[in-house]
């Protein structure tokens, strides 16, 4: 017996293009958070990259000013020459620990004190790339310095450091 006054399910519910329409706008949605949430990872990553890669550039400059501070004879490179290896003397340290040497090997820098084994002053996180060492000679108005140049991971690195005897 139908009432006129019940209720009717005639159209009630999803047509299938509706449906498909749905499906459509919710994959362009997730397909748009998972590509915005790809790329905040990725920044994440590289900003870390960054991050470590400047940590240990600044970490090699100041281990290098410290070599320099009170170093007495700086045996590489020459006076007026660039080189890839800093050795200086420094005579707050043993006859053992003489001299100090800088240099990259492969991808890292090391620093050996004396005849004993290399210490890494870097690691595999941050890739050195062109490491100079220019010995700059005094003049009327300077005394002599040492200039460092390299890079990290693709971050650019400078120091110059004046040396008294």
């Amino acid at each position: 017996m139908n009432s006129p006054h019940a209720p009717s399910y005639k159209g009630a519910g999803f047509t299938l293009i509706e449906t498909i329409i749905y499906i459509a706008l919710l994959s362009f949605i997730m397909t748009g958070s998972l590509l915005a949430a790809h790329n905040i990872i990725e920044s994440s990553r590289k900003l870390e990259a960054k991050v470590v890669a400047n940590t240990e550039g600044e970490f090699i400059l100041k281990k290098i000013d410290w070599a320099l501070n009170g170093a007495q004879t700086i045996y590489a490179p020459a006076s007026g020459a660039t080189g890839t290896l800093l050795s200086v003397d420094k005579p707050s340290l043993s006859a053992s620990e003489n001299p100090l040497v800088f240099y990259a090997s492969s991808s890292a820098v090391e620093m050996t004190r004396g005849s004993n084994p290399a210490n890494l002053l870097s690691t595999e996180n941050a890739k050195i790339g062109d490491l100079i060492f220019e010995h700059i000679p005094p003049d009327a108005e300077k005394p002599r310095a040492i200039k460092v140049t390299f890079t990290l991971s693709d971050l650019a690195f400078e120091m110059t450091r004046y040396v008294r005897k």
